[in-house]
């Protein structure tokens, strides 16, 4: 019988080791994509410049419209400018963020961020009327 207290022992020891297993993380698997991706591209293994503007691209006359520029570099300052199109930049001037407005004769056009700092970049939005 000393062999079924053997089995016993055994058992739970086994048993506790596979939970503990089954219950431990990678530190890497839960940040798995964070970080990883820019402007909607893998940055893995990636050694250029990139950057862009994120926001809508649709609007109705007279709204007003939030963009944000991202890129993997450090850029001191952003200018915006609009491009083309009844729109006025609102507010966030020289940051990553912006409000524009949308004109009463807004039949689309474009929003450009331009990057300033160890290199420039330079990403342009088109925006179309809903």
């Amino acid at each position: 019988m000393w062999y079924l207290n053997v089995f016993k022992k055994s058992f739970v020891f086994f048993f506790s080791l596979v939970l503990m297993i089954s219950c431990t993380t990678d530190d890497n698997s839960n940040n798995e994509g964070e970080n990883n991706t820019l402007c909607g591209e893998s940055m893995e293994g990636y050694t250029g410049t990139i950057c862009c503007v994120l926001g809508s691209d649709t609007g109705i006359p007279g709204n007003q419209l939030t963009y944000e520029y991202e890129s993997n570099r450090t850029h001191t300052e952003i200018e915006w400018e609009v491009v083309s199109g009844d729109m006025t930049i609102v507010s966030g001037q020289g940051t990553t963020s912006v409000v524009v407005e949308l004109g009463a004769n807004f039949e689309g056009g474009e929003l450009s961020g331009l990057g300033n700092g160890e290199l420039k970049c330079s990403a342009i939005v088109n925006i179309e009327k809903e």
